[in-house]
């Protein structure tokens, strides 16, 4: 068999069966693959903004924000799990603490990034600030961090090319995935974040040798599983158009991925013929199939609920909205 490909990126729209495929792949002895969705390659405020903020759209006003976001989002949000919206993630536990702080300000190194003291917190009037209401605003005012949240520090690095900025992204992931992945003897990494659907372009240049997975599923179950959520409006005619601006984003994208780049798998088929699907993902990513990976087997109860939806489902809306990219992704409108 020839060499695997190393980095795997899972995607397609939210309830489309993305965490199914991850679990299955987490059960293969060559693949190391994370629960949750990792969230910060593609994720808002993740390591895409940073290498598009640091070289093709760089502006050192916006530069600023953009490294405190992701040093943020990266040394306190994914790694503290009561940290809104992301209160079940610990990745510095699932990378290994020292591991991952190293990685992230090696990182910042690469990129020639540093941290300087700003002229003073700036109190925007009519904020009350402890106890102390401030009719006015205060500048060049220093206060202490339980009293104050506004930060005293600013952001700064020089542009650099694409090419270095995607390369130091590329070793952040490496230095993540790939150091845990040698440590345990696996051969592939994979990270499983929804969103990479709409971003496969970054991440094939990304890690030009990796491979993209996405997964799809019959759209009317998709929108009524987002019916279902919390999240989503109640409204299904702006679910539906919602989905499709997703599913044209990915129509084309794809046009322009090069062909051995990505595979595309049905939910359907994954979850009714799975020893059939996984040796085609296996055979796509450059390993031998396993057998042990169907230990680990969808909900039936949860599907059969999900498809019980469909007999209250506005039809009408779905099929004038949806209905010609179903056709397209080779599902039968009904």
């Amino acid at each position: 068999m020839t060499q695997p490909r190393r980095q795997v990126f899972i995607g397609g729209s939210s309830q489309s069966g993305t965490t199914t495929l991850n679990r299955f792949l987490w059960l293969h002895p060559d693949v190391l693959a994370c629960g949750l969705e990792t969230c910060f390659v593609v994720g808002p405020h993740g390591l895409m903004d940073v290498v598009r903020g640091i070289s093709d759209e760089y502006c050192y006003f916006r530069l600023d924000s953009i490294l405190y976001e992701f040093d943020r989002l990266m040394h306190h949000h994914l790694c503290s799990p009561r940290s809104y919206p992301y209160n079940r993630f610990d990745l510095a536990s699932f990378f290994g603490r020292k591991r991952y702080h190293a990685a992230i300000d090696k990182f910042f190194a690469r990129i020639g990034a540093s941290r300087y003291n700003a002229d003073g917190l700036t109190i925007q009037s009519a904020v009350r600030v402890g106890g102390l209401h401030t009719p006015y605003k205060l500048k060049r005012l220093r206060l202490p961090a339980r009293l104050a949240r506004e930060r005293s520090y600013l952001y700064r690095a020089d542009r650099q090319s694409r090419h270095d900025a995607l390369a130091a992204g590329y070793a952040l992931l490496e230095d993540l995935f790939g150091a845990k992945a040698r440590e345990e003897g696996k051969r592939v990494w994979c990270e499983q974040t929804s969103t990479n659907q709409l971003f496969a372009r970054f991440l094939i240049d990304l890690c030009p040798d990796g491979l993209h997975i996405n997964t799809i599923r019959d759209p009317l179950d998709v929108a009524l599983a987002h019916q279902a959520q919390d999240w989503m409006p109640d409204d299904f005619v702006t679910i539906c158009a919602t989905l499709r601006s997703v599913y044209d984003r990915w129509f084309t994208q794809r046009d322009s991925l090069p062909v051995s780049s990505y595979i595309e798998i049905h939910f359907e088929e994954l979850v009714s013929q799975p020893e059939r699907v996984l040796p085609e993902v296996c055979a796509a990513i450059g390993i031998s199939y396993d057998a042990r990976m169907l230990e680990s087997q969808p909900d039936a109860r949860r599907l059969a609920a999900e498809r019980e939806r469909r007999n209250s489902a506005d039809l009408a809306t779905y099929r004038r909205i949806l209905g010609p990219t179903a056709e397209r992704l080779g599902y039968t409108v009904p």
